[in-house]
């Protein structure tokens, strides 16, 4: 140098180039240098040859990358580290259902599997695509209801009642209620005092008694008319019909009279007693089933121009 002595070079500080920056350690000697290969590097040949961990040691539990001098450890999809501190530590499965970090949709659940999860619908409900839909069990059958039970479906599940008219455990048994059985032996459901109650399976009617009929509302006794309805039993002719409460007569009709040695209506002669031909002169009267006539006798002609039963008809 220009005072008279001699420097010695680093070279590894001042040139570092000298020795690759990656696999390569620069080590400084008096008037030297020396390259050697870096840890993760072995010499083949002269050259620093990176060594692979990941096929030589296979230092990971799950996966293990190399790199450049080194190797990286990390978990599969769904695992953790046991110790997240030590990447050469055990891969563990990841719970997604007690961290919270599962997708599941509305109405199923979180299963945990080894590696990830699943989400099953949860009982009642059905997948569709993506979506867990309510199962119709009412419809489908899937169902415990008894026989004269009712299914009532619900979201997610259903209720059994047990049909009007039965009692009991709808998911057992449902027996026949005997409403004319209670403490008023059926005047409860049968009001009308004219009705008898009588026990249908799984129901009630109410019986009216003879000579009524029960109206629109079920519960009330309504009187028939034998007469109109044409049901009685009267003799034509002879007879008519008079509707009473809950029966009919039979009453003998006009020109008829009740024989009780007969036991029927028998025709009156009204030519016997006191009739309208006994005002006409000379009229005679004449007996007909139920009725009379007026006539004149033979020698006596009938004036037309004078109205039937007329004092100067003959």
């Amino acid at each position: 140098g220009l005072d008279g002595f001699c420097r010695e070079i680093d070279e590894c500080t001042e040139t570092p180039e000298v020795c690759d920056a990656v696999s390569e350690i620069c080590t400084n000697n008096p008037g030297s240098y020396v390259c050697s290969c870096a840890d993760g590097f072995f010499d083949f040949n002269g050259v620093c040859t990176d060594i692979d961990e990941c096929v030589i040691q296979e230092p990971c539990d799950n996966i293990c990358t190399n790199t450049p001098g080194s190797f990286e450890c990390s978990c599969n999809v769904g695992y953790e580290f046991s110790d997240p501190a030590d990447h050469l530590s055990t891969c563990i499965d990841i719970n997604e259902c007690n961290v919270n970090t599962y997708n599941c949709t509305e109405n199923s659940s979180c299963n945990n599997t080894i590696g990830s999860y699943e989400c099953p619908c949860n009982v009642g409900f059905e997948e569709d695509g993506e979506l867990c839909i309510n199962i119709d069990e009412c419809v489908t059958g899937d169902h415990l209801c008894v026989a004269n039970s009712d299914c009532n479906d619900t979201i997610g599940w259903y209720e059994c009642f047990c049909s009007t008219g039965y009692a009991g455990d709808a998911l057992a048994l449902c027996e026949d209620v005997d409403e004319c059985d209670g403490p008023m032996n059926g005047t409860d459901v049968c009001p009308d005092a004219l009705s008898t109650c009588i026990n249908n399976v799984g129901s009630f009617t109410c019986e009216c008694d003879l000579g009524f009929i029960i109206s629109n509302d079920t519960v009330t006794c309504l009187d028939v008319d034998e007469c109109a309805a044409g049901t009685h039993l009267c003799v034509a002719v002879t007879e008519s019909c008079v509707n009473t409460f809950g029966s009919y007569d039979c009453d003998c009709a006009v020109g008829y009279h009740f024989d009780t040695d007969l036991n029927v209506c028998a025709d009156i002669n009204e030519c016997g007693g006191v009739n309208d031909c006994t005002s006409i002169t000379f009229a005679e009267c004449s007996n007909t089933v139920g009725s009379y006539s007026c006539f004149c006798p033979d020698g006596f002609g009938t004036n037309s121009s004078l109205p039937v039963n007329d004092p100067d008809m003959c």
